[in-house]
């Protein structure tokens, strides 16, 4: 069997000018113990002279007996004339392999003890933790791979529908960007977030809207009210007038293909649990505009890299926003630690960027407008922003706590108090009327004291 490693090594130190772009997805766990040592001597030298090195480069500089035999022994061999890309897409491969059977190996020393969830969550890992190993994200592009973009709708932007002059002033969100939703309890972040996932339903796209502390069922209703305009404490107490119910049969119509028969048929019946039993039951939902929503109280970073893969597979570019409601709570060793809760942030973004969506997740700040826990978590997000809603005011405002190639920024938007609905347009507060003067103290010189 061919040595891939000693291929690789031999082919880079061979070249004069080097492979940069082959050695970018390169990494010293791919090399075993034998060629470690050259590994390390070619990263430190490209540090330290920002190029690649020669076998003669090594030689100069080298002071260890030990990369002296090792470079000896490689230079010695005769490597099979193939292409260097090749070549390190077979390096890859043989790692993953290797890597792949060790992981499944430990899996299968514990498998019956686990349940058929823990199963789920536990091959998810071994993807999450090979992928991790093995991905490469870098791209070179060179300058004449790429082209200056004059018009921003054409960097695939998306309005947040939430106010009208930050989409307006920011051009909205694009692809592989994370944003932060903070707030204390109360503030607004799930209804936010639900605004989010109707505004790219109305817009014709489909939305994933992970939930860990809500059920499902909490989560439709809320999408219901937004979409029907039916007060959202009158879903959930079930106290439906018929014409509310007939907003919501037509909500509920809409969802699907061809069922505006179903729903002008129900309009002369009015029973509802008929009309829904046939929806259900003899039509299909729209192929790519649907709202998914996923129920897990212990939803790992695994659940999400899978089920995003899965509905990316099926809706392709009309898959565009994905929320995770809400980031303090998903399942991880220790998540509680600092440490673990930067390392989960930057694990969402990667997610973001492998699937080329707009991750949009909630955060619980403490007291003093900090991220509970952790301000690490912020650190991979491009946009983070502060919530404050006060009950009955009919608004919440937006405030920027860290914004990435944008401006910081601060809005209010008006807020239907019954449905949670966020009107895009700027909420003006009523002018402040002047105080009164004060005659007395401003009448005549008589009053003064002197």
């Amino acid at each position: 069997m061919a040595d891939i490693k000693g291929i690789v090594l031999h082919k880079i130190l061979s070249e004069e000018t080097g492979f940069l772009e082959a050695w970018s997805k390169l990494k010293l766990a791919y090399f075993g113990t034998e060629y470690a040592p050259i590994y390390r001597a070619i990263s430190k030298f490209y540090i330290n002279h920002s190029a690649l090195p020669t076998f003669q480069d090594l030689e100069l500089h080298n002071r260890s007996p030990l990369l002296t035999v090792s470079l000896e022994a490689l230079k010695a061999t005769d490597p099979i004339d193939v292409d260097l890309d090749l070549a390190v897409e077979a390096l890859i491969n043989e790692y993953t392999q290797e890597e792949t059977l060790k992981e499944i190996d430990n899996f299968l020393d514990e498998i019956t003890t686990l349940e058929a969830s823990e199963i789920k969550d536990g091959l998810g890992e071994i993807l999450l933790s090979i992928e991790e190993k093995t991905l490469s994200s870098e791209e070179i592009v060179l300058m004449n791979n790429i082209e200056f973009i004059e018009e921003p709708e054409l960097l695939h932007l998306m309005p947040l529908g939430l106010n009208n002059r930050f989409d307006s002033e920011q051009g909205g969100l694009a692809p592989t960007e994370v944003l932060g939703l903070g707030g204390a309890r109360g503030s607004g972040k799930s209804a936010v977030s639900t605004n989010l996932i109707v505004n790219q339903y109305e817009g014709g796209y489909t939305s994933i809207y992970f939930t860990i502390e809500m059920r499902a069922r909490e989560v439709f209703n809320r999408t219901l009210s937004l979409l029907s305009g039916v007060s959202l404490s009158n879903i959930t107490l079930a106290k439906l007038s018929p014409i509310e119910l007939g907003k919501i049969a037509k909500v509920r119509a809409d969802m699907f293909i061809d069922a505006q028969d179903l729903y002008e048929s129900y309009t002369d019946h009015e029973n509802f649990q008929k009309f829904e039993r046939e929806l259900i039951g003899t039509r299909d939902l729209k192929k790519d505009n649907q709202i998914v929503l996923v129920d897990n109280p212990k939803l790992t970073l695994a659940n999400i890299d899978l089920t995003v893969h899965k509905y990316k597979t099926q809706f392709e570019d009309k898959l565009k926003l994905v929320v995770v409601d809400y980031i303090n709570q998903i399942e991880m060793k220790d998540k509680y630690d600092w440490k673990n809760q930067i390392a989960m942030s930057a694990q969402l973004k990667t997610i973001a960027r492998k699937h080329d969506i707009i991750l949009v997740t909630p955060y619980q700040i403490d007291k003093t407008g900090e991220a509970r826990f952790s301000k690490g978590i912020l650190d991979s997000m491009d946009i983070a922003m502060i919530l404050e809603r006060e009950e009955g005011s009919g608004r919440i405002d937006f405030t920027s706590t860290k914004t990435r190639g944008k401006k910081a920024f601060e809005f209010a938007s008006a807020m239907d108090e019954e449905t949670m609905r966020i009107d895009s347009n700027e909420f003006n507060l009523p002018p402040k009327e002047k105080p009164e003067k004060d005659e007395e103290k401003t009448s005549g010189k008589e009053e003064l004291p002197w």
